[in-house]
């Protein structure tokens, strides 16, 4: 009933691509090198001996209450103090059984609850100590409102609700240096790196030695992370300011949406029950808009896929896209429909989608970027980086193919159309073209014919 420990099946492994049977890669006829700015949120599952948790006292009524810690509390006790949405999905599915994880319990009146900031500060006290001159602080989780600029100038160590610790006796399937099934607790994760940019390696730097901390050993008590099936890498990019560049991503997005999705594992791709309410298909509401009210409240049903897309008219669903006029009409288009409990302060779309144009319909005072949500999480800063430069490379592809709409590699869906001199079009959408014109596929070894995926 508890989650179990990583899968010892068949390995979702990658495959180079250097080169391609028919790649004709021309430097100076695909995406430029302009300079954008890029940041991740990594997400992980933290594992820590009782030793390090730090408690604090409660002040009340004039004078201070100890605190201590509650194990092996139940799916009941937890959910009753914590909104974690993926710890009320396992509860749904496993009912009322111990689950081995710990809460906080107050001295003088026995309530419990979840934990503020004690594994956040174990992590920042990591951090600090293993990588000087790189500053990190613990910030509670924020509301979009709160996003602005100036936040992102360090890492952020926060908490993360949708990502639920594996309870102390599942711990040493996932660590095999722990061996304790009572001493040990694990906690959901998130670090939010500060604004880089595309043409350093400060960036990537950083990452690499952040992770190295935050794997850890787990010898000694010292704290180690882990990565589950809930854990996403979220990177944002700088969004185009120019409204056509915006346009021209979202329609990359919309047509190579199903091969993009296969460089990913299959619980982190549209239809997959694994994906519901986390990394749904940015192709909802253009594909079945007659049904994409705002009352559903996860879309894993529609049928989303290229069989799908090749029965609509080619050039309706370009106009559609190309029509509009501002980035939060588009984002209604792209991240459709509103959840009814979606709390996004622009309230222009659902930001749980593979892609998010809602942070590009921002403020001027908030950064505003386009969030690429599919990833799984991943503590691999060789993967990440290749998965950061993929993002980029999409971005600066939608603005080399607003200069030069002629070479969008996909011309029709229907495989009869031909053109005025008789000529059939092409409708071939393969990942392969659009990796040529991003310039990725001799420069640089990337994801995989089949599949890409993280080695922890």
């Amino acid at each position: 009933m508890a989650p179990k420990g990583p899968s010892k099946g068949k390995k979702f492994n990658p495959i180079d691509l250097t080169g391609s049977d028919d790649d004709d890669d021309d430097d100076d006829n695909n995406a430029s090198n302009n300079k954008l700015t890029w940041g991740v949120e990594l997400e992980f599952v933290y594992a820590f001996h009782e030793s390090t948790v730090k408690l604090k006292p409660i002040y009340k009524d004039g004078e201070y209450h100890k605190t201590s810690l509650k194990k092996d509390a139940s799916y009941s006790e937890r959910a009753a103090v914590t909104t974690s949405r993926a710890l009320n999905i396992q509860r749904n599915s496993a009912g009322n059984v111990n689950y081995n994880s710990w809460l906080i319990q107050k001295e003088y009146n026995k309530e419990l609850e979840v934990y503020g900031e004690e594994v956040q500060q174990i992590l920042s006290q990591v951090l600090t100590k293993k990588c000087p001159g790189i500053k990190n602080r613990v910030q509670e989780k924020m509301e979009a409102e709160d996003k602005v600029e100036m936040y992102y100038n360090e890492w952020l160590v926060m908490s993360e609700k949708s990502i639920c610790g594996v309870g102390s006796a599942n711990i040493p399937a996932w660590i095999p240096e722990v061996t304790s099934k009572t001493d040990w607790d694990s906690f959901g994760l998130e670090l939010a790196s500060p604004i880089f940019e595309s043409n350093s390696d400060q960036g990537y730097t950083e990452i690499s030695k952040i992770l190295e901390a935050t794997r850890g050993i787990a010898k000694a008590r010292f704290p180690a992370a882990f990565i589950t099936n809930q854990c996403g890498l979220h990177v944002h990019v700088q969004a185009p300011e120019d409204i056509k560049v915006l346009q021209e991503l979202a329609w990359v997005i919309f047509v190579y949406e199903a091969q993009i999705a296969r460089l990913h594992p299959p619980c982190r791709r549209p239809m997959h029950p694994n994906a519901a309410y986390v990394v749904e298909s940015n192709r909802i509401r253009l594909l079945h808009q007659p049904d994409c009210t705002p009352n559903r409240y996860t879309y894993t049903t529609f049928d989303v896929s290229n069989d799908e897309l090749i029965r609509t008219s080619y050039g309706i669903m370009r106009d559609t896209i190309h029509n509009r006029e501002d980035a939060a009409s588009l984002a209604t288009l792209m991240n459709a429909p509103v959840a009814r409990t979606d709390q996004n302060f622009m309230n222009v779309g659902n930001r749980n989608r593979q892609v998010n144009f809602t942070t590009a319909a921002r403020d001027k005072y908030f950064p505003c970027t386009i969030e690429f949500r599919q990833a799984r999480g991943s503590l691999n800063p060789i993967v990440i980086r290749k998965w950061v430069e993929f993002c980029i490379g999409l971005v600066r592809v939608a603005q080399f193919y607003a200069e030069n709409p002629n070479k969008f590699p996909v011309q029709e869906f229907d495989k009869n159309a031909r053109n005025a001199d008789n000529k059939l079009l092409k409708t071939r959408i393969s990942i392969m073209d659009l990796m040529r014109d991003m310039g990725l596929v001799r420069k640089t070894k990337i994801f995989g014919r089949t599949g890409w995926r993280d080695s922890q």
